[in-house]
């Protein structure tokens, strides 16, 4: 991933060649399930927390051809923005969860890529998926399976 360049870089494993995928945005976190690779693209927002990006939307690219098959944009209403962007977006078998500039989770759906549910269960700092389920901790130190 290179913020500066707006791209990801792929390894194609058969060969070791790396090619460079324009994402048309900066990309601040990237995971690969559900059917596609997802990106979380930012912008500044004036009001975040530290200077620099904020992942304001998720795209959806077709793994295959790295092309760009929709865009989600996030929650940002209400109180503190957060630009932290390590581990803000996860995938489970259906669903693509990730972290709104607002501290709440937001599910996607990974056929249509569209927003389908929100929570704020906890102010989410960090989410992992996996076979135990969705997790998510808390900037306060709490934790919650969704």
């Amino acid at each position: 991933m290179d913020a500066d360049g707006r791209t990801l870089l792929r390894v194609v494993p058969t060969s070791r060649v790396v090619e460079t995928l324009a994402t048309g945005a900066t990309p601040t976190d990237v995971t690969v399930g559900a059917g596609g690779v997802w990106v979380a693209n930012g912008r500044r927002l004036r009001s975040a927390q530290f200077v620099g990006p904020v992942a304001t939307a998720i795209a959806r690219l077709d793994p295959a051809t790295g092309t760009e098959r929709g865009t989600a944009s996030l929650p940002q209403g209400g109180g503190a923005l957060s630009n932290l962007v390590d581990n803000h977006v996860t995938t489970s078998a259906d669903a693509v969860w990730a972290i709104a500039p607002n501290f709440r989770v937001a599910r996607l759906d990974a056929v249509t890529g569209r927003p389908t549910a929100t929570t704020n269960a906890v102010p989410a700092a960090v989410i992992a998926a996996g076979r135990a389920g969705v997790w998510v901790a808390g900037v306060d130190g709490s934790v919650a399976r969704l």
